[in-house]
This record gives C-alpha cells, sequence and structure tokens, in this order.
C-alpha cells in the first residue's frame, strides 16, 4: 500500500477580517478613524492586501486546478 502525502500540507492560511459594523459599508466613525491614519501608512496597508490577494487568487487557482486534475483522474476510474 502506498502513502499519499497530504495535499493540503502547502495551503496558505486563510485570515479572518470579519465584517465592519455597517456591513460592507464602512460607518461615519469608521471614515474619520480613516482620517486620521496618515497617508503613507494607508498605503502601505493597501500595498499589503494586494499582495496578499493576489497570493490567494494564485493559490485558488492552484487548488482548482488540482481539484480539476482529481475530478478527471476519479471520472477515469468510475467508467
Amino acid at each position: 500500500m502506498s502513502l499519499m502525502a497530504d495535499e493540503t500540507a502547502a495551503d496558505l492560511p486563510v485570515r479572518d477580517v470579519g465584517m465592519t459594523r455597517g456591513g460592507m459599508m464602512p460607518t461615519v466613525t469608521d471614515r474619520q478613524r480613516i482620517f486620521q491614519v496618515p497617508r503613507e501608512q494607508l498605503e502601505d496597508q493597501c500595498s499589503r492586501l494586494r499582495e496578499e490577494n493576489t497570493l490567494l487568487r494564485q493559490h485558488t487557482r492552484a487548488q482548482e486546478q488540482r481539484l480539476r486534475r482529481l475530478n478527471a483522474t476519479t471520472g477515469k476510474y468510475h467508467t
């Protein structure tokens, strides 16, 4: 019997960001807090979030490709 490697070992952790109090739209107090934060800090945070989003999209595409290959493989055995 062959040992199967854990395919999820290389998975990226998912960060739970939750929801803002007003749902998807920030409230007035949230907007006021944003204006109190220095512009450079907001730009840095935006850049980090874009990079994280790009990595998560790449990871999602890789997982979808793996799933398609797995479905194709299992489909061969069931026909």
